[in-house]
């Protein structure tokens, strides 16, 4: 871009020693325009600049760039303020003072020209004339893209962020939508804000190449473009039915014929009302359109747990006109994130509450703040629908009876930590099974509570890639002697916090609408805090490091006494050295399976409690805290009382409950 105000000046002082007057004076020269990508005012900042150009570039003083940036901010002032400038007049005006041959009247052809075959030619023209001009980056990277040469494409993106950076808060919002996009899926997006960081960030900086990302509005707009896209994919290229973005939905139907999943950008919404809405899931800044019912909420938070960068939706990366551009994307964040929250509040207020920060951020920095307040603000209502119905085949009393007696007490960890439980109350001799899991799916199923289901559903495992390389080539038998992880009496694993949650819930339901149960008293299940866990795992043992008492995991002929990963099961020299000693190798034990066992196996604690350490860790009140250790961790972390990081679902977290009478 040529230095404006050095032209200004030099007319300036020449005015001024010909003894006539200053047409502009230069503190009210306005800046160059700049587009929405890059920097977002309100439609009276566009009113007024095109205002202040129009005076310049229809004054004495006037030059080529005052022209492009009159036209430019007339536009603007036109989309977002409430200018009504005749752009074709403007276009003819700069027309009698302009080179015919330089980039400001090529580039302003090239805009004034809607036509899509003729107007491409004016573009290069422009380009040729000064390939310095950042301004026709954009355009020229849409031509290559439309044309086929993806290297001209990606060369001429770097070239655009390298002339006029991208905001960071722009690129951010990119990245987290281009992870919001399932493996190989095909992303359909809307705009320049939305699209051209996304194609930077996989050409330059490898994030997701598996994503195709398409601009909706050129695979309407360009049908060559479109029939070569949809060719290449074995789809129909018969023209589209319709008259512009009416055509989204047949656009998104042929797409969904080819095996790959296809989403549709969060910044299209405003086409929902001529989508088929149930079939669009939103799984965080896209939709997935699907057939048969999406599991978005647990993509939801997957999405928001693992993949997304969130820093900057608390803490912005930039202010003024740049960052105004991500506030604005970033109130696509509001839809899949008030939905995680209503997800979060009835069950997991630690998680709501950091999460109600966020989307109060956000709505903040996009003016919205009030609306959002008002919305989360909003009393959480209890479950629509009973869960449970009066088919599900459990009794109370057959409930209670899986359930061990926990009084109150008080204990002293090894590391000097008190703990005390002030009530009694129950908890699950065992871990829940995939049987007791299976249940309860079923009867949601048989009441076709879909939503509650796509929240409890199980994600599949490939269970021998999660073995030891050193034992994958062991006998199928021997790896699942003690039965497939997938039996009815292993415990449930692969399930999101959520749906423990839901399984609690629905449990408290079948126990409560029972009029045999004991006493008529109403019960309460739901997952327990840490403090309850290590206090019920100790068994009232003070200083006890594991659930039998004992200082070590094996017994003194070397048994194992829980189920953990055995090839990485020695913490410290001394044990190793103790258990050389107290049994000979051929009389040694194993710990009875490398992966799950049944959850019964091995014997329970003083409280009769069964496998609190190994088989599977448990999930706590908090999301993404786990105790006891599982099939697939070291001896360590089946210790009471140590914590670990691993957010579910996973193969290694199930879960058990503790019961309490509310009344």
């Amino acid at each position: 871009m040529r230095p404006i105000l050095v032209t200004v000046f030099w007319c300036v002082i020449g005015t001024l020693f010909a003894g006539g007057n200053v047409p502009v004076a230069e503190e009210n020269y306005p800046p160059p325009f700049v587009d929405i990508m890059r920097a977002r005012h309100d439609g009276s900042f566009y009113d007024q600049q095109a205002k202040r150009w129009e005076a310049v570039a229809r004054g004495e003083c006037s030059e080529e760039d005052a022209w492009f940036h009159y036209y430019k901010t007339a536009n603007y002032s036109n989309r977002f303020g409430s200018g009504n400038y005749d752009l074709d007049a403007i276009y003819h005006a700069a027309r009698e003072v302009l080179d015919p041959e330089g980039f400001v009247m090529n580039y302003l052809t090239f805009v004034q020209d809607q036509n899509p075959v003729s107007r491409w030619p004016k573009l290069m023209k422009a380009y040729a004339a000064d390939p310095e001009r950042s301004e026709s980056y954009t355009s020229m990277t849409t031509y290559f893209e439309i044309t086929g040469a993806p290297e001209r494409r990606n060369e001429m993106l770097r070239k655009l962020h390298r002339a006029e950076s991208i905001p960071a808060g722009v690129m951010e919002y990119n990245h987290n939508q281009l992870q919001s996009v399932a493996p190989n899926g095909i992303l359909l997006t809307m705009g320049d804000a939305d699209t051209y960081p996304s194609w930077l960030l996989q050409s330059a900086y490898g994030v997701r190449p598996d994503v195709r990302v398409l601009n909706l509005a050129l695979l309407i707009g360009y049908h060559e473009y479109r029939n070569e896209i949809f060719s290449s994919m074995g789809l129909s290229t018969d023209p589209l039915p319709r008259e512009g973005m009416d055509n989204a939905e047949e656009v998104l139907r042929r797409l969904h014929e080819q095996n790959r999943p296809v989403f549709l950008a969060a910044t299209g919404q405003f086409l929902f009302p001529q989508l088929t809405g149930e079939k669009l899931y939103i799984v965080g800044l896209a939709f997935q359109y699907a057939d048969l019912p999406v599991n978005n909420l647990r993509s939801l938070q997957q999405n928001y747990t693992h993949r997304w960068r969130t820093d900057h939706l608390r803490q912005p990366l930039s202010d003024g006109p740049a960052q105004g551009v991500a506030d604005q994307l970033n109130r696509n964040y509001l839809p899949g994130l008030v939905e995680l929250w209503e997800q979060y509040r009835t069950g997991e207020p630690a998680e709501a509450a950091r999460l109600e920060a966020t989307i109060v951020s956000i709505g903040r920095r996009a003016g919205i703040e009030e609306a959002v307040k008002e919305l989360l603000s909003t009393p959480a209502t209890p479950p629509r629908r009973k869960l449970a119905s009066t088919q599900h085949g459990l009794k109370a009393r057959q409930i209670e009876r899986a359930y061990a007696l926990i009084p109150a007490g008080a204990i002293t960890r090894p590391d000097g930590e008190e703990i005390s439980v002030e009530r009694s109350f129950r908890m699950g001799e065992t871990e829940v099974t995939n049987q007791d899991y299976q249940l309860f799916l079923r009867d949601l199923l048989r009441q076709r509570l879909f939503r509650e289901i796509d929240s409890a559903s199980i994600a599949d495992t490939d269970w021998m890639s999660l073995l030891p390389d050193s034992v994958r080539s062991l006998p199928v038998n021997d790896l699942v002697k003690r039965g497939h992880p997938s039996m009815d009496d292993h415990p449930i694993l692969n399930v999101s916090h959520r749906g423990a949650t839901l399984y609690a819930e629905w449990l408290t339901q079948a126990y409560n609408q029972d009029p045999k149960r004991r006493d008529g008293r109403e019960v309460r299940f739901r997952l327990p805090t840490r403090e309850e866990w290590v206090y019920a795992a100790s068994a009232g043992r003070a200083y006890a490091v594991y659930p039998w008492g004992g200082p070590y995991f094996r017994n003194s002929k070397g048994c194992y006494l829980a189920n953990f990963d055995v090839t990485q099961d020695l913490t410290s020299r001394q044990e190793k050295d103790q258990y050389d000693r107290a049994a000979a190798p051929e009389n040694r034990c194993d710990d009875g399976g490398w992966l799950t066992v049944p959850v019964d196996s091995y014997y329970p604690n003083d409280f009769g409690l069964y496998q609190t350490s190994g088989n599977a860790a448990e999930m706590l009140t908090e999301p993404g805290k786990v105790v006891g250790g599982s099939w697939m961790d070291s001896n360590y972390y089946l210790q009471i009382g140590v914590v670990q990081e691993r957010p579910a679902p996973h193969p290694a977290v199930g879960f058990r409950l503790i019961m309490e009478y509310v009344d």
